[in-house]
């Protein structure tokens, strides 16, 4: 007589409560870790758009400015920098896209519960001159901070007056 193989009744449903109570451990350890790779991604993205425009002013001898825009052809003044943003190359030096100004990068609008908002000195644009520092259109020296953010969780994008950016994670 050949001995049957299998599982049990009762070795089964066991096995469905241990993966049922791991899951419940895990779903939100993964909630979290996406949270965190998207807000990771967002300020590389806005840090990367930063380095775009300075590395070009410097290269090219020209201003070059990271302005809220939601529409990849304009700048605007809205409320934080969830609309999306460009990078511009300036022949003005006002700080305003003109028909003719060559755009260098557009980023799309921001969406899933995060928000970028910024404090005064960087709430519109950053505009670079050929010598890589950060200035204002009338001449002075900008510094500030851009903050994107989900739920309790952040990072801080600080820009230095000399034109050198460093993050800081939820308070550290």
């Amino acid at each position: 007589m050949e001995k049957e193989t299998g599982f049990t009744l009762l070795e089964l449903i066991i096995t469905l409560a241990i993966v049922g109570v791991l899951l419940v451990i895990a779903i939100p350890s993964f909630k979290s870790l996406r949270t965190e790779t998207r807000l990771t991604a967002l300020t590389n993205e806005l840090i990367s758009a930063y380095r775009l425009a300075r590395n070009r002013a410097i290269h090219s001898n020209k201003r070059v400015t990271l302005c809220r825009s939601k529409d990849g052809a304009t700048c605007y003044t809205g409320q934080g920098w969830n609309d999306g943003w460009m990078v511009f190359e300036e022949f003005a030096n006002y700080a305003v896209r003109e028909p003719d100004e060559i755009i260098l990068l557009v980023h799309e609008p921001v969406t899933g519960g995060v928000t970028i908002s910024a404090n005064a000195p960087v709430k519109d644009y950053i505009s670079f001159t050929p010598a890589g520092y950060a200035l204002y259109k009338n001449g002075g020296f900008v510094a500030g901070t851009i903050t994107v953010a989900a739920g309790a969780s952040f990072r801080k994008i600080i820009l230095g007056s000399g034109g050198r950016v460093r993050i800081q994670r939820n308070g550290v």
